[in-house]
């Protein structure tokens, strides 16, 4: 399945959320869980959140 579109990629990136995934919510969040998937197939991978404030 990995080689679907050509060859087998190197890094699988996650995201990005909008939001934070901390504690134990962390648990519950598919773009962590993205990049846990990656890990079972041999292959790096990285998840990207933000969680941005509203300048005052």
């Amino acid at each position: 399945m990995l080689e679907t579109f050509g060859k087998r990629p190197e890094l699988v990136i996650s995201g990005s959320n909008d939001g934070a995934n901390c504690g134990r919510g962390i648990l519950h969040s598919g773009t962590v869980g993205g990049a846990m998937i990656a890990q079972n197939f041999g292959l790096s991978g990285i998840a990207l959140s933000q969680k941005r404030t509203p300048v005052k």
